[in-house]
């Protein structure tokens, strides 16, 4: 299947002299460029992509495009199906999983990607961090609106020659009078100023074994393990020894309730903090992390923790091994991060796994060739 690409000699051109536009005084902010390879990334994490031009007229980009009108596919997209066999697939089978990456094509002679996937298109509203990937005009046209003193012919002639590597510096006296050094050596490196060279990656080797593929999405794995957590019971442990970190603790809990009336506290612990009850809480109590340490033993640290105020005392409930009851679920996303719960479980002895570990792993989620 052909995408709305263009030719990988033209989006190469054109991606180096975006990022010079992007950045004329050459302050650090050039894209990177590494041999045959560029990555074009204006620092938005859902908008960036790589391309990779390969000796013997062969290129592949990848990279993840989204906006405000994303929805995640219901079923999970395996990127690089029907791929050639150069195409790197050791590099990219690992993002795809993750679905850090939601495209990938590949050239050769013509631009395909998997089958089922919709063709790569750009529109010029959503084109917040993927210029490069515009149709000509439109991407003439945002220049020409964006650099003063420009004209649309000068921003034109720029792009032409460097789609065809033939760039001249009179062409860039116009963007910018004095460019740094920084500057002329990217686009020289680049192979796109005209007394410079192309540049290419060698062919990678063909990748070799069965090739994971998601059976099921990131999101119905979490869907699936929340679930498994929600059926869990917890396992009979002793109940940890009171420590100056709990009696610290039990304070803060104290002082929070008497400013602001709450008696119910219920927070999930890991690499962030997450808020179960009350969803108002406007302070956080330190010391939850250090608390959840202290107190682990063979069996593991709690995933969640509960502070109840009642007339005489405190009480703490702990949940090692399920998802309580009491700690609600909301649309907010509070749940836990599967790489915090994967963490946990690596440290806990074999006899003190929950019976959703298995639905944890990764591999839980992956099928093989």
């Amino acid at each position: 299947m052909q995408s709305e690409l263009p030719a990988p000699d033209v989006l190469w051109g054109r991606t180096l002299v975006v990022q010079v536009v992007q950045d004329p005084d050459g302050s650090g902010q050039l894209g990177e460029l590494t041999g045959g390879r560029v990555t074009f990334d204006m620092g938005y994490q859902d908008n960036w992509f790589t391309l990779v031009r390969y000796r013997g007229g062969k290129a592949v980009v990848f990279g993840r495009g989204r906006d405000e009108t994303y929805i995640a596919p219901e079923h999970p997209q395996d990127l690089l199906a029907g791929a050639p066999p150069w195409v790197p697939a050791d590099e990219l089978t690992a993002p795809a999983l993750r679905e850090e990456i939601d495209f990938v094509r590949w050239w050769d002679g013509r631009w395909g990607h998997a089958d089922r996937l919709e063709s790569l298109r750009v529109d010029y509203e959503t084109a917040v961090a993927l210029y490069p990937l515009l149709e000509s005009e439109q991407l003439v046209a945002v220049f020409t609106e964006s650099l003063p003193g420009v004209t649309h012919e000068e921003v034109a002639a720029l792009f032409t020659a460097a789609e065809s590597g033939t760039v001249k510096a009179e062409l860039l006296a116009g963007l910018d009078a004095e460019l740094s050094d920084a500057v002329i050596g990217y686009l020289t490196r680049g192979g796109v100023m005209a007394d410079a060279e192309a540049v290419f990656d060698p062919l990678p080797a063909p990748a070799t074994g069965p090739r994971p593929r998601r059976r099921i999405t990131s999101a119905r794995h979490r869907r699936q393990l929340v679930d498994a957590m929600i059926e869990a019971s917890e396992m009979t442990r002793n109940a940890p020894p009171d420590t100056p970190e709990l009696t610290d603790l039990l304070a803060r809990i104290e002082l929070l309730h008497h400013d602001f009336g709450h008696v119910d506290f219920a927070f999930r612990v890991g690499r962030g903090i997450g808020v179960g009850a009350p969803r108002n809480l406007r302070r956080i109590p330190s010391g939850l992390r250090r608390l959840r340490d202290i107190e682990a033993g063979e069996s593991g640290r709690w995933l969640f923790i509960r502070f109840l105020v009642t007339d005489r005392h405190i009480r703490v409930e702990r949940a090692y091994d399920h998802w309580p009851s009491w700690y609600p679920r909301n649309p907010y996303d509070n749940d836990p991060d599967r790489r915090d719960l994967l963490d946990e479980l690596t440290h806990r002895a074999p006899s003190a796994r929950p019976p959703w570990a298995e639905i944890a792993a990764d591999e839980y989620a992956y099928a093989f060739d």
